[in-house]
């Protein structure tokens, strides 16, 4: 999936750096507005590379049965200046 207009988190310096197991959400606009929260599989300085699990549309929740469904499990490849949230995986 490739999303080049990911919206920018001004304050994405004061998150936490996303690491290989991490959930990030990511936003981004185009007719709508949408926000897509994916697990990280790679980090290479900047570039960060997750799969999709869950879609959003606007404020009507998680998509279902919905042309963008098929979004999910997707692979997406973003930068850390566009995750506006990071839910830290678990410690073993």
């Amino acid at each position: 999936m490739t999303i080049k207009n990911w919206d920018v988190n001004p304050k994405w310096k004061e998150l936490p750096k996303p690491e290989i197991g991490d959930k990030v959400m990511l936003s981004f606009k185009d007719e709508f507005e949408y926000s897509v929260k994916a697990i990280v599989t790679e980090v290479n300085n900047d570039e960060i590379i997750g799969n999709v699990v869950a879609l959003f549309e606007g404020n009507a929740g998680v998509t279902s049965g919905h042309p963008l469904d098929s979004f999910n499990g997707k692979t997406i490849s973003f930068k850390r200046r566009n995750i506006q949230k990071i839910f830290k995986k678990p410690l073993a």
